[in-house]
């Protein structure tokens, strides 16, 4: 009787949700989610005795930035490696993933899609890895019950005990079916302490988060362009506060009764698309900051002549808009002040970039509490959450009476994050020794 429960739950996914829900009411990603239509040419990727096989997967771009680092340390053993994602989102990250694999001679067998919630079982018997390694509270049914009958243990890095997590757990039971044998690696005891009651027998491991290595080998390897615009608005006037990840919920506590800065304001909206951008700059436009106090500047207005001085900013305060991708993590490096969008709308974004760089920073209350870092940054005075324009203006008024001591305090409690990436590795590794995986 479970085993039917547990096919039948498979046919539903796989020949009514997939075929039916997602290409009707999902346009657009049905090119994405084509594992299916591949999988078959896997059948003759053979697996060596010798080189053992990790699946990485991610739900989306977030969460495969996540896993970056340990699997480029898994590509610098020489491990085969399958990377799958469930969003589009991962697709333009996951193709810069894989050059930087190939440019350190890694071995990739697949990157793309994953199998849609029915498939992983097929998926499983045909590319045989050793182990499976997601993040955070990725928990499909079907995904756990595929890998408890093959037997496959599944690594969960930066473990946190979500809804879930437990929905995991109970869909098993429910479908007649073991949960797999899980390895979580937490950030912190307190997380640990809730898994361990959740998964008594389960191995938790209290390792830290790769996130932090993540973000110190970004700023250490930045592009052309990051660079040359880091150099150009290093002239701006001082201090200069950057709003990251900014959505117009946000920038509306800067419009009304705007705190004034004698300095300068970056702003990286979250979408960077053209419509996105016409829409921040029209709201600009009509806002207190440029009107009375700044002038306005496009980021895409600065030279990118790579060979040459960049171009420098004119003298005065100044209103940046960046109005293109991949440089929001190194302009944190050159500010005083970080404000992180998301907070007035559907959730605060990264405040872990900024972090790294010893300056004060705020954001919105939106899901604040739901990440780790957040409270570790609150508990040592690093971050306030401002709940409108005049708690706005104090956190500014505040930050700029934070002596140098303060900052550098911040940067060593920092410094002292990084190393999860290899805890984890030196985990896995002693796993697949020792227990003949």
């Amino acid at each position: 009787m479970t085993h039917i429960r547990r096919s039948f739950y498979r046919y539903i996914n796989n020949h009514v949700i997939e075929s039916f829900f997602l290409h009707r009411f999902m346009p657009g990603t049905g090119s994405w989610r084509s594992f299916s239509e591949t999988l078959h040419s896997f059948e003759n990727v053979q697996k060596t005795s010798s080189r053992k096989r990790v699946w990485f997967h991610a739900a989306s771009a977030g969460e495969l930035e996540s896993l970056w680092t340990v699997i480029t340390s898994c590509a610098d053993l020489s491990f085969d490696l399958i990377l799958t994602a469930f969003s589009p989102s991962a697709a333009k990250p996951m193709k810069r993933l894989c050059d930087e694999i190939v440019s350190r001679r890694g071995h990739l067998i697949y990157a793309g899609p994953c199998p849609w919630e029915g498939g992983w079982l097929n998926a499983f018997s045909i590319l045989k890895p050793d182990i499976f390694v997601t993040t955070k509270y990725e928990a499909w049914p079907d995904l756990w019950m595929s890998l408890a009958e093959i037997k496959i243990p599944l690594f969960i890095v930066s473990a946190s005990a979500r809804n879930s997590i437990k929905f995991g757990k109970i869909s098993c039971r429910l479908l007649g079916s073991k949960i797999p044998r899980i390895i979580f690696f937490s950030t912190t005891k307190t997380e640990a302490d809730v898994l361990r009651s959740m998964f008594k027998f389960s191995d938790i491991h209290v390792i830290g988060d790769p996130r932090w290595d993540r973000v110190k080998s970004r700023a250490v390897s930045s592009s052309n362009r990051a660079k040359i615009l880091c150099k150009s608005f290093g002239a701006l006037n001082r201090p200069i506060v950057i709003i990251g990840s900014a959505w117009l919920e946000d920038m509306k506590q800067w419009k009304n009764n705007p705190p004034m800065i004698d300095g300068s304001l970056i702003i990286v909206p979250h979408h960077c698309d053209q419509a996105s951008i016409n829409e921040m700059q029209n709201f600009l436009s009509k806002s207190q900051l440029i009107a009375n106090h700044y002038g306005f500047i496009k980021s895409s207005d600065m030279s990118s002549n790579i060979s040459g001085d960049p171009q420098t900013v004119p003298t005065g305060n100044h209103v940046i808009l960046v109005d293109e991708m991949g440089v929001l993590a190194e302009l944190y490096s050159l500010c005083d002040f970080a404000f992180i969008g998301g907070g007035f709308g559907k959730g605060v974004h990264s405040t872990i970039e900024p972090a790294l760089h010893g300056i004060p920073i705020a954001c919105g209350p939106a899901r604040a509490k739901s990440f780790p870092e957040i409270s570790e940054l609150l508990s040592i005075g690093q971050l306030r959450i401002v709940k409108n324009s005049r708690q706005l203006a104090e956190w500014l008024k505040v930050g700029l009476n934070i002596d140098l001591s303060m900052r550098e305090y911040w940067k060593n409690n920092i410094s002292e994050k990084f190393g999860a990436t290899g805890r984890i590795i030196n985990v896995i590794v002693q796993k697949l020794k020792c227990e003949g995986l």
